[in-house]
């Protein structure tokens, strides 16, 4: 149970909240977007997380699997969303209330959290991969269910950071890199 709890919590963090909580920023075009959506739904979706690891853990101690790639990447990814995440995002927000402008935070930020969804979405696949090798495996239509929703949420986020972007330059339509249509 603690193991099925785990991968249900984990892949809803990391396949439909981090990603959409993401995409916000570019979608809303509301300039309190980032204290008031963002940041805490992102927050709240870290402590989700946590939870889904706590139930990693235990499960990994009481199965003796907590040395596997799964477990280990998975510790990283949500130590790293967990422990600098938050931190570089309000270092960046300051940085901005003062002057008005991006830092180096800013990039940092923005590419570590995409860095951690792309990793956490693999991982979730590497665990499809360890519940198979320790003979209990996961059900065919969770893997594929998970995958499907993984790809359209992937394309999806794609094209609101690539292309909405692109597009916002070119038209005389939007305003500050957000699509205002």
């Amino acid at each position: 149970m603690a193991l099925a709890a785990h991968g249900i919590i984990l892949s809803i963090a990391f396949v439909a909240l981090f990603p959409c909580f993401a995409i916000s920023i570019h979608i809303i075009s509301y300039t309190k977007t980032v204290t008031r959506i963002h940041s805490p739904l992102q927050l709240v979706t870290v402590a989700f997380a946590n939870a889904g690891v706590g139930l990693g853990i235990y499960f990994g101690v009481t199965a003796n699997k907590i040395g596997s790639c799964h477990s280990i990447i998975g510790l990283l990814v949500v130590g790293f969303l967990t422990l600098f995440q938050p931190l570089i995002g309000l270092v960046q927000h300051i940085h901005f209330q003062r002057t008005g402008r991006k830092s180096l935070f800013m990039y940092m930020h923005r590419w570590l959290g995409r860095l951690i969804i792309v990793l956490g979405i693999v991982n979730g696949g590497l665990g499809f991969l360890a519940t198979k090798d320790q003979g209990d495996a996961a059900p065919a239509a969770a893997i594929i269910v998970y995958s499907v929703v993984a790809g359209v949420v992937g394309v999806a986020y794609t094209l609101v950071v690539v292309i909405l972007p692109i597009r916002s330059k070119e038209s005389p339509r939007c305003a500050e890199g957000v699509f205002t249509e």
